[in-house]
């Protein structure tokens, strides 16, 4: 087992077999049922076959609808992290699971290009035009839809899981868009901050807080050594005006002597 993904995480990663690396993008559509993440592995498998040869990753479905990688003796790995798994859920969480005419923006003229381009959306207007036509409401719902679920105390565990799940697929893709966008900002503030503060809860500004305790110590050394120094140009300054007392005292009395 080279790894595992959660497929509603990001439509498009990076995979690398051994010393080669191929971007695999899934296309977004409704997986919420077993036989739709069948087909979603039978895709995957295809365009594995087709970047990196046949059989060369198993790709199967385990349990919780997790996808598992298994290869032989090669290292696989995907990548996920940072800015891509926001950018990832962006390009995923496109209204796919709302129960509607539409759900998927390709079926109202919206696309996205190459991924060099970052996510950067291309629309048709003649088919968006055309989904307007033919099904304004779909339309909206696809972009705006969100049906909460109501909650009883009587409620049971398992019905409470499927009011939860119906929820969550209802959400068009505006509102899965803002939770997206709000995580990730969310993310990069625990992080960073708010512009103008300087907090200890967040990464950064605990480090800012590091090296402004750092500087603070090493001014008191400073002061320190400053101190010391000037403590030892007083005592030098002391003892010379001593030795020219004294060598002064000496002149006056060899001066006396010679004169006798």
């Amino acid at each position: 087992l080279a790894g595992t993904i959660n497929t509603p995480g990001a439509n498009r990663f990076m995979v690398t077999l051994g010393e080669k690396t191929e971007e695999i993008i899934l296309d977004a559509g409704s997986y919420s049922t077993k036989d739709d993440y069948r087909v979603l592995v039978q895709d995957i498998q295809r365009k594995f076959d087709l970047k990196f040869g046949t059989g060369r990753v198993k790709v199967e479905l385990g349990s919780g609808n997790n996808i598992s990688f298994t290869t032989q003796n090669e290292s696989l790995t995907l990548n996920n992290s940072g800015l891509d798994n926001g950018l990832g859920a962006i390009g995923f969480g496109d209204g796919a699971t709302v129960k509607a005419t539409y759900n998927r923006l390709s079926q109202i003229g919206i696309t996205t290009g190459d991924y060099t381009e970052n996510g950067k959306l291309y629309l048709d207007k003649d088919a968006l035009q055309r989904a307007l036509t033919e099904d304004p409401d779909g339309v909206v719902r696809l972009l705006t839809n969100y049906e909460e679920a109501k909650i009883y105390p009587e409620d049971q565990a398992y019905d409470v899981a499927r009011k939860k799940a119906a929820e969550e697929s209802s959400k068009g893709v505006f509102y899965k868009l803002h939770e997206i966008i709000a995580a990730e900002i969310s993310i990069f503030t625990n992080k960073a901050g708010v512009t103008g503060t300087i907090s200890s809860s967040t990464a950064i500004g605990q480090e800012l807080l590091n090296f402004e305790d750092r500087i603070e110590t090493y001014q008191d050394r400073l002061a320190t050594e400053e101190d010391r120094l000037w403590n030892m140009f007083n005592s030098m300054e002391t003892a010379i005006n001593r030795m020219n007392t004294q060598l002064s005292y000496l002149q006056n009395m060899f001066g006396q002597m010679s004169g006798q």
